[in-house]
């Protein structure tokens, strides 16, 4: 009993990962030689993350306020992401700060939409052409 609670041990220590010495290694990589705007919630959760995501990955990242964009604010991206804050607050429906946003029908942005932007921001999808 004794020698298995030792090698039961034993393994635990060596599937464990290393102490952190503070020396943190990550591996160098190459970000993707593309431009992002994260269009969402100002200040909230989502765009911190996205945010963080979004610099490490790729060669230029920034944010904006969902209601002001446009055309024109997306212009120098390739990609817009367009988010919102959640919908629900503890299990039940909030919608105590809505977005109001619509997109203009001349705009032609590659947009990735999060959740219920996908339906409420613009006045037509490709999702019925395909």
């Amino acid at each position: 009993m004794l020698m298995s609670c030792l090698g039961f041990a034993f393994a635990c220590v060596l599937a464990s990962p290393p102490a952190d010495d503070g020396a943190a290694t990550q591996v160098a990589h190459e970000k993707y030689p593309i431009s992002v705007l994260y269009a969402g919630y100002p200040g909230g959760e989502r765009e911190k993350a996205f945010l963080a995501f979004l610099n490490e990955w790729f060669v230029r990242s920034a944010a904006i306020d969902l209601r002001k964009l446009d055309q024109a604010a997306a212009a120098d991206y390739d990609v817009v992401i367009a988010d919102w804050k959640s919908r629900y607050k503890n299990g039940t429906p909030d919608d105590s700060d809505p977005h109001g946003k619509k997109l203009e029908a001349s705009y032609d942005k590659p947009t990735i939409l999060i959740g219920a932007i996908a339906a409420e921001i613009t006045p037509r999808t490709k999702l019925d052409w395909l």
